[in-house]
């Protein structure tokens, strides 16, 4: 989902890019394992904070980890009044960040500081909310990394993983994970179903598989279990 909704965000006309994330707001859409919203310490500087740092940081160590996400500048998440404790929070209210061209360009210059080693494919997309004024959100697209583990380097060295709508720090069983994650067969099926006779009592389908391993180790033993009911 991630690079898909950067690639979608990408293809359209700015006034629709908006249109997206207003509608998030509108519609109080929850963060979840690939979406987190985050507002500027003081929206009126493009200079980054602490605070800014430990969020950027954070969220790019915490997505390596993990399966890859979207991070969105400017727009505020709270839980919602009278929620269950547990519930994820969800986009309440606007926030945009002045001064946008330089906060983006801050933010793509502290990729490489941000953990240890950088997060390869780090992309930051501008969204204006009015360009004129230069005012509006970035949506940070951070992919799955493919050498980690990857130490943020602000947030007291920790190491970061996403679960359910929040980052935590790693447990050592967890870095011993997500370094050999790589190192076993990475499977992927595919069908394709052909209706070849349904005139009579009798159903002739054709049906294609295709098992294709893009793992780095080899699939030595398996079966297939295919169920009609």
């Amino acid at each position: 989902w991630p690079d898909l909704f950067l690639e979608e965000l990408e293809g359209m006309e700015e006034n629709r890019r908006c249109a997206v994330l207003h509608e998030f707001v509108r519609s109080n859409r929850a963060e979840d394992l690939y979406l987190d919203f985050v507002t500027k310490k003081d929206s009126t500087k493009a200079e980054l904070s602490d605070d800014d740092r430990r969020n950027y940081s954070k969220a790019a160590s915490g997505y390596a980890h993990s399966d890859g996400g979207i991070l969105i500048w400017g727009i505020e998440a709270k839980r919602q009044k009278g929620g269950d404790p547990e519930s994820p929070d969800v986009s309440s209210a606007r926030k945009p960040i002045a001064n946008l061209r330089a906060f983006h360009s801050n933010l793509n210059a502290y990729i490489p500081e941000a953990t240890k080693p950088t997060v390869d494919g780090i992309r930051n997309l501008i969204v204006w909310e009015d360009e004129k004024i230069e005012t509006g959100y970035v949506v940070s697209h951070i992919p799955v990394g493919p050498t980690p583990p990857y130490r943020a380097t602000i947030c007291n060295n920790h190491f970061y993983k996403r679960s359910g709508s929040s980052f935590y720090p790693m447990e050592p069983y967890d870095i011993r994970d997500v370094i050999f994650r790589f190192d076993y067969p990475k499977i992927k099926l595919s069908f394709v179903r052909e209706d070849m006779n349904l005139a009579s009592d009798v159903h002739v389908y054709s049906l294609g598989v295709t098992i294709r391993n893009e793992g780095p180790r080899l699939l030595e033993k398996w079966k297939l279990v295919v169920d009609i009911p």
